[in-house]
């Protein structure tokens, strides 16, 4: 019977054992796998931040030339808005008001209605001019 019970304890053991290397193996598994992660985590970070960091370093191009550049390189310049097209009736009311506001500036000024000359009243005959 002790021998029986000392087999038993003995199997019970070995399989406590081997369900703690089993746990152990799994443990050490996972923290090798969440440095590995935590490792290409902080590389990709470097990386990027080395190429952030290159990219404004570099000269964007050459300066513009003026007193009015501001600092500004000749990449940063701002590009021409295309405008949307508008109703080309609308288009041609504006061109026909810039060419009347052209002739207009070009133009000696004449008046528009005729000129009229004032005409002196009559004076009152004083019929009576103890009025006054």
């Amino acid at each position: 019977m002790q021998a029986q019970a000392a087999i038993e304890a003995a199997r019970a053991a070995q399989i406590a054992a081997s369900g703690q290397a089993v746990n152990a193996t799994l443990l050490t598994v996972l923290v090798v796998a969440f440095g590995f992660a935590l490792l290409v985590a902080l590389i990709l970070l470097g990386y990027l931040l080395y190429q952030r960091n290159r990219q404004q370093a570099q000269p964007q191009g050459k300066w513009l030339p003026g007193p009015n550049a501001r600092w500004a390189r000749v990449g940063d310049a701002p590009r021409p808005v295309s405008l949307p097209q508008g109703d080309p009736i609308q288009q041609l009311v504006q061109l026909e008001l810039l060419r009347y506001l052209r002739q207009m500036n070009t133009a000696p000024m004449q008046p528009s209605l005729p000129s009229r000359t004032l005409q002196a009243l009559p004076e009152p005959e004083d019929e009576d001019d103890s009025l006054w």
